[in-house]
């Protein structure tokens, strides 16, 4: 799937707002998703599932308001962890290029293309370990958004109203599943080849925002 240039350049702005430290650091403390299912997710220690539905009993709620917020930070959470995965394999080394230009007069000329002397090289390897602990996230979240929809039901007055949206934000999420389905496999190694891994995610990324287009049509109806 080819992501439109919007696409890629709203990834950009918001991989400069994410900071991967703070996520490496939960992740340590987090089970490995792709060891888990279902039934297994009430003992995972991340503080955001503690308070959503858990278990692997499909129909366990019905479609309400409360339901839908959990959804919406479920699929937040996953487009963030993808973000961080898209920042992994398009890192740029940075070289030392030179110091800033004073003039006779004060006037101070700033480094180009950044004031720091730095400037972009050639693309960086992905490491190991990032690929790792973002993976583990991505697939933690993508079997808790996968249960967090499984285990809402639409009430029958309802379900001819919200039944388009409602169809649409379940494709997305198996179409999620077979992206990254590719990506485990892109990500074992011992080689990794960073344009398809950022394909697939940004593949992930898309497919987030077409499942959150289609909760916010499926709130707006409830209401």
């Amino acid at each position: 799937m080819k992501c439109s240039q919007a696409s890629a350049a709203l990834i950009c702005i918001i991989l400069m707002a994410v900071s991967p430290a703070s996520l490496i650091a939960e992740e340590e403390r987090q089970p490995d998703a792709s060891q888990m299912d279902s039934s297994d997710l009430s003992a995972a220690p991340s503080a955001a599932s503690k308070s959503r539905l858990q278990g692997g009993v499909k129909g366990a709620a019905l479609l309400t308001e409360d339901g839908l917020v959990k959804l919406g930070q479920a699929t937040k959470d996953l487009k963030q962890a993808t973000l961080l995965l898209i920042g992994e394999v398009t890192r740029k080394e940075l070289v030392q290029v030179r110091g800033a230009n004073v003039l006779p007069n004060g006037v101070v000329i700033q480094p180009m293309p950044m004031p720091s002397g730095l400037a972009e090289a050639g693309p960086l390897p992905p490491r190991k370990r990032q690929l790792k602990l973002f993976m583990r996230t991505i697939e933690f979240d993508v079997l808790l958004l996968r249960n967090e929809v499984d285990a809402l039901i639409i009430p029958e007055s309802k379900a001819s109203l919200v039944s388009a949206p409602w169809e649409q934000i379940r494709s997305s999420i198996s179409k999620i599943e077979e992206h990254l389905a590719e990506l485990r496999l892109l990500t074992a190694g011992p080689k990794y080849d960073s344009l398809k891994i950022g394909r697939q995610a940004v593949a992930i990324h898309d497919l987030i925002d077409a499942a959150e287009k289609s909760r916010r049509q499926v709130v707006s109806l409830l209401k």
